[in-house]
């Protein structure tokens, strides 16, 4: 099958989440989805749970499967990797700068490098070579690293200018050890070598997680008779080739949070309640996070550099998403005085565990044998299955051991288990195999108020219910559950009333800002009246239709609650590059392509002689095999530095895209139309 191809007909669309996989099959050359599932994640092993789902799709998906022409996926694996800071094992290669040099920077503290080699070599902004790259000093370093490095980054300086000294790295570097080795060019588009040294880190410690999901799914696919290629989402809601995605990881950071916005905003285009040039915020709560993002035209609107829940990624370019640790799986606590704390930390439903655990029904039976202090504020249980793995990298410690055992009885409070372990190295590797997820934490969730007071049918309500009445102190559980739900609405409501407003120029940290998001939620005394947002607001996800602001008018699709797969079943394919373009002494310039310098006489021709070149590339040295056509040559207006005899300076965003019907699936079309050559 031809790769065009694979961009036009079915699309088969699955996004990968802590709490649920949810699937969508859309016609793209309609716009119609053809049939949706949700199910729920039950295995540390996503690829049992995708299997399952599967299966549970096969009637439905029986017409089609022989149509389908590509499957795209979306997922939280990078996003979670990085925000926990679970990178590990990765060494870093700075060339052309001291340890000296480095702690005068304070971004040197964010990398995350497990050791770091200095070696002489670099460039200049010109794109000169200052020095000769240190070759045996490279080598004799990387010779010490051979028993624990399982990837290494390169950061060279001006290696976004010239990048010699860095596949020089790379070349020399990988032959001595088969591991990954990440170049920081190909990775982030930025002067500092700090910076993109950063990014270099953390991409070369996701490409093992990445490359095993993506194998492990592509295996489950096959396995089910699914043979379309395979894709992933971008952290901008555009797609990745799945070979391209195994080397940069980084790049599918927010991949989740990017889908779900852009399937709300094909959705909401399709079904014609979108206005041309309006700016609509979406929310999408789910078990663990709630992501609000903003959608311009129907497609989502990106930022450069990451969030408070990824960190800083200079040159990545992401979905402009707030991510708050608010959803359905939301650990609830009271904490005395009638108050009530939702999250951050989230848990498996109890409704939903005492089906996964069964021991856990008499825990829960017995509640009330225990002091409230004896069960902290919240009444976790602790539990672990029957085959699960422990210990780093599958090897058991005597702690680890001793803890997998005496849970393998049967679930425990949590709080009079932990108080239970003898010694501080127990209590450390408890909270280690929490940290890998090797143990589950069940407790009592908004999902569960939700069971309480009726508003679903799942799981096992009675448990929901005794825990709340005991977690209620003799309010009652009804009462106290709804009290539940109340705060989250509220909390919710503040979050997304916090993005909007904040997007609009009043932060919570402006006198107005933060008058204005008090005013959301209930009149204050200088303000009798609650304030009503114009911006429109998309809810997805499945709790989301319980807790709706009441601040602005509430837009709801059809499938909403599968609106992150039909994102990713939606999502266009692209490549994008940024060039820098600098005046040199004499009057000329330089342009600094990933294929090499060209030089012209003026500003002018120096792009369009950019923008023939990169036209005349094939895909294998711009694309990485993609078949693509040129979409636009642009400036970057905050780029540009001016001097007397005019520009000194400036950078230019060139992008392709994909040929195919699903370009046109767009709302309201690209920024540019797709020309031939």
């Amino acid at each position: 099958m031809a790769m065009t191809d694979t961009l036009d007909g079915l699309s088969l669309g699955i996004d990968i989440g802590g709490t649920s996989i949810d699937f969508a099959l859309v016609d793209l050359s309609t716009g119609d989805v053809l049939c949706t599932e949700k199910t729920w994640t039950t295995h540390d092993d996503f690829s049992i749970d995708l299997e399952n789902g599967l299966r549970s799709l096969e009637m439905r998906l029986a017409p089609y499967k022989n149509r389908i022409s590509s499957i795209r996926f979306s997922s939280t694996l990078a996003t979670n990797a990085v925000a926990t800071g679970n990178i590990s094992g990765v060494g870093l290669v700075l060339v052309g700068y001291s340890e000296a040099d480095r702690n005068r920077w304070e971004l040197h503290n964010e990398i995350r490098a497990a050791a770091t080699l200095y070696i002489r070599g670099g460039h200049s902004r010109l794109g000169e070579e200052t020095e000769p790259l240190d070759e045996e000093g490279l080598r004799s370093g990387i010779q010490a690293w051979g028993r624990w490095c399982r990837g290494i980054a390169v950061a060279s300086l001006f290696s976004h200018r010239n990048h010699a000294h860095e596949i020089a790295v790379r070349r020399i570097a990988g032959a001595m050890l088969d591991i990954p080795v990440v170049c920081s060019h190909e990775v982030s588009h930025v002067t500092g070598v700090f910076e993109r040294a950063s990014v270099a880190v953390n991409n070369a410690g996701l490409i093992p997680l990445m490359s095993a999901a993506i194998e492990k799914c592509g295996q489950s696919l096959k396995k089910n008779g699914f043979n379309a290629p395979l894709y992933v989402v971008r952290g901008d809601g555009t797609l990745l080739t799945s070979e391209w995605a195994k080397n940069r990881p980084i790049e599918t950071v927010l991949s989740g949070p990017a889908s779900s916005i852009r399937g709300f905003g094909f959705l909401a285009t399709q079904q014609g309640l979108l206005k041309k040039g309006e700016r609509v915020y979406v929310y999408d709560m789910g078990g663990t996070t709630t992501d609000i993002g903003a959608l311009i035209d129907g497609a989502p609107r990106c930022a450069v550099g990451g969030d408070d829940r990824t960190g800083y990624l200079p040159g990545v370019e992401l979905i402009d998403a707030h991510i708050v640790p608010l959803g359905g799986d939301s650990l609830v606590c009271h904490r005395g005085n009638g108050r009530i704390d939702i999250g951050p930390k989230a848990v498996l439903p109890l409704s939903r565990g005492v089906e996964r655990f069964p021991k856990i029904r008499e825990l829960v039976r017995n509640m009330d044998d225990y002091g409230r202090s004896d069960l902290s504020n919240d009444a976790t249980i602790i539990a672990i299955d029957e085959n699960a793995k422990c210990g780093e990298s599958g090897i058991s410690t005597p702690e680890v051991l001793f803890i997998a055992n005496e849970l393998r009885i049967g679930p425990r409070f949590f709080t009079e288990f932990r108080r239970t372990l003898a010694s501080q190295s127990l209590i450390d590797a408890l909270d280690a195999m929490i940290s890998r997820k090797e143990v589950t934490l069940v407790g009592f969730t908004p999902t569960d108020a939700l069971l309480v007071c009726g508003e679903i049918d799942l799981w096992d309500p009675g448990a929901a219910t005794k825990c709340a009445d005991f977690l209620s102190r003799g309010e009652g559980a009804r009462r106290w559950s709804d009290r539940v739900l109340q705060m989250l609405r509220k909390q919710l409501s503040i979050a997304v009333g916090q993005k909007i407003l904040s997007d609009d120029g009043y932060g919570a940290d402006t006198p107005d800002g933060s008058r204005m998001i008090g005013n959301l939620i209930a009149p204050s005394d200088d303000c009798n009246t609650r304030l009503f947002l114009t911006r429109r607001i998309g809810k997805m996800g499945l709790p989301s239709k319980m807790f709706e602001p009441s601040f602005a008018e509430i837009l709801s699709v059809a499938h909403f609650e599968t609106a992150n797969a039909v994102g990713a079943a939606v999502s266009p394919l692209t490549f994008r590059f940024t060039v820098d373009i600098e005046r040199l002494p004499l009057g000329s310039y330089r342009a600094f392509t990933p294929w090499g310098i060209v030089e012209s006489e003026s500003f002018s021709s120096c792009v369009e002689r950019v923008r023939q070149e990169s036209c005349s590339k094939n895909d294998d040295e711009l694309a990485c095999g993609i078949p693509v056509v040129f979409v636009s040559c642009e400036e970057i207006p905050t780029s540009r530095v001016e001097g007397p005899r005019g520009i000194l300076s400036a950078q230019v965003r060139i992008e392709f895209a994909a040929t195919s019907h699903q370009q046109d699936s767009l709302p309201f079309g690209r920024r540019g139309q797709p020309k031939t050559k």
